[in-house]
């Protein structure tokens, strides 16, 4: 609990320095679109909406792993590092080819391409644990990782088209 409290807490923090941005922003130019120039040339306002981004994403991944698979065991974690490790240097080795195309939208993909391989290996290392132990296991554990499954399935057929 205390990580995603001490995460929130510093949400919340980035929260109102990007409000107060926004506004001072607004303020000195009065005007819809020089606000959007300026909060998309300014280095140090990308830099306060990209934390909060950042943020904004590990809270929702934090609190969907939380809704399909409480806490997570050593097993999964350790699963979780190690292939992450592997698939962050294969996609940032790969992205060196495309130097010139790295943007906000190439980024979100790949995070959102990290985020539901994450949750396939999860999803296979709690198969992996259901056939082992299935008498011990609560009742809502397989519907839960069943819905889960049904979400990635529905993931995985929009990134094909």
């Amino acid at each position: 609990p205390y990580p995603l409290c001490a995460l929130a807490v510093s949400a919340l923090d980035l929260g109102c320095h990007s409000v107060g941005i926004v506004v001072n922003a607004y303020l000195t130019h009065h005007q819809f679109y020089p606000t959007v120039v300026h909060l998309s040339t300014s280095k140090i306002s990308k830099g306060a909406l990209m934390n909060l981004g950042v943020v904004i994403v590990v809270l929702i991944g934090s609190g969907i792993k939380s809704l399909f698979f409480g806490r997570l065991r050593e097993v999964e974690v350790e699963t979780i590092n190690e292939n992450s490790v592997v698939t962050i240097f294969e996609t940032c080795l790969a992205l060196t080819m495309f130097r010139e195309e790295i943007g906000v939208k190439l980024l979100s993909l790949f995070v959102l391409s990290l985020f539901v391989k994450i949750f396939h290996w999860i999803g296979k290392c709690r198969m992996d644990l259901i056939e082992q132990q299935t008498p011990g296991l609560p009742r809502a554990s397989p519907k839960r990782l069943f819905s889960l499954l049904v979400v990635l399935l529905a993931v995985d057929s929009t990134r094909e088209l």
